[in-house]
Formats: C-alpha cells, sequence, structure tokens
C-alpha cells in the first residue's frame, strides 16, 4: 500500500509540476507587421505654394492599437493571437499621409502638429474602419477614412469626405491580410492626396 501511495503521489506531483512549467512558459512571439505604401524619392515643393498641418490621425480604441482586427460575421470583432502591428494603423496612417502630402508638390511646406496659426490649411483625418473581414473566405481588406480640410484663418471647412477602399485577400492569414491592408491603405492615400490637390486648386 505504502508503494502504491508513493506511485500516486509521485503521478501528482508530476502533474502539478507540468502544468506549473505550462503556465510559466513564455508566451509565443507575434509576428510584428507594418503597412507599406510608396512614397516619392524626395519631398516636392512649391516655392509660392501654401503651408499645410497635418495633424494626428484619430480613431476609435478598436483601431487605435496594435491588434490586427477582424471579423468572421457582420456582429463579431476579434483580433490575431500571434500577429500583431508593430505600431498602431492611427501613427502608420499618419506618417504615411504626411509623406503623401510631401508629395503632392502644390504645397511650400508640409508639417504635422497642431499649431494651426502657422498653416494656411489643415488636413485632419480619422480611421472609422481598418479591419479584415473573411465573413467569405480568405475575405479582404477594408479601410475607411474620414478627412477633413479646414483655412484656419477663416475658421471654416472647406471639404469632407470619405474614403473608402477594399482589396481582397489572397492568402487567409495575417501577412496575407497585411498585404491587402498595404494596397487598401494605399489607394486610399491616393484619392486623398488627390481631393487635397482639387480643392487647393478650387481655392486659387
Amino acid at each position: 500500500m505504502r508503494i502504491m501511495r508513493r506511485k500516486i503521489l509521485g503521478f501528482v506531483m508530476l502533474a502539478m509540476l507540468s502544468a506549473c512549467s505550462s503556465l510559466l512558459a513564455p508566451a509565443p512571439d507575434k509576428d510584428r507587421f507594418v503597412l507599406q505604401a510608396p512614397t516619392c524619392p524626395s519631398a516636392a515643393t512649391a516655392e509660392n505654394g501654401a503651408t499645410l498641418l497635418v495633424r494626428a490621425t484619430t480613431s476609435s480604441k478598436l483601431f487605435d492599437s496594435q491588434k490586427i482586427i477582424f471579423n468572421d460575421t457582420a456582429e463579431t470583432r476579434g483580433f490575431y493571437q500571434f500577429a500583431a502591428w508593430a505600431e498602431s494603423p492611427v501613427l502608420q496612417f499618419t506618417r504615411l499621409l504626411l509623406g503623401r502630402m510631401e508629395c503632392v508638390g502644390i504645397f511650400h511646406s508640409v508639417s504635422r502638429g497642431n499649431e494651426a496659426a502657422r498653416a494656411d490649411y489643415i488636413l485632419s483625418t480619422e480611421i472609422i474602419d481598418f479591419r479584415h473581414d473573411y465573413t467569405e473566405k480568405p475575405g479582404k481588406a477594408l479601410v475607411t477614412v474620414r478627412a477633413e480640410f479646414y483655412a484656419p484663418a477663416s475658421r471654416t471647412m472647406l471639404a469632407s469626405r470619405v474614403f473608402s477602399r477594399e482589396v481582397p485577400v489572397t492568402e487567409f492569414n495575417a501577412e496575407g491580410a497585411v498585404h491587402a491592408f498595404s494596397q487598401a491603405s494605399e489607394q486610399v492615400l491616393s484619392d486623398l492626396a488627390g481631393w487635397v490637390a482639387g480643392v487647393v486648386a478650387a481655392k486659387t
């Protein structure tokens, strides 16, 4: 009986140690991704052009994080467990937008911040949607951004518009989704840049 009890006790201790080791084991590293969008080789400026202030992009807490959001039904939202953004889409989009505005070539200078008094125009953006929709696999990347263009001197909003693009995901995984996100973001940036140029042209 003593031998049997020792064996049982040994099995129990082994099971407990195994459970503890699994709890203490480090979580698997996440793959970190960044948005890829082409930029011009060098900033293009206009000597007699206006100055533009690009405000930091805003969003809801759902998209203002490093989580890569997906949905498999219209009513649900989730995020990839072993993949994440290196920086939130909000930070990445702000940086890409600033670079794209520098490439437009109609502004004397493009800056980022909140000092409206120093700018002729202000561009504000908000990410409304940024998710991998795979209600039908492999799904599509959805990117929707609201933009508002202001003239601080007159304290008026000159124009506002919502830009939305969706790009099919070719591979049903995080890497495939990120590639589609980059393409959709590039399309939104291109649409937004053309829109800004048109608004400025109409005012001059």
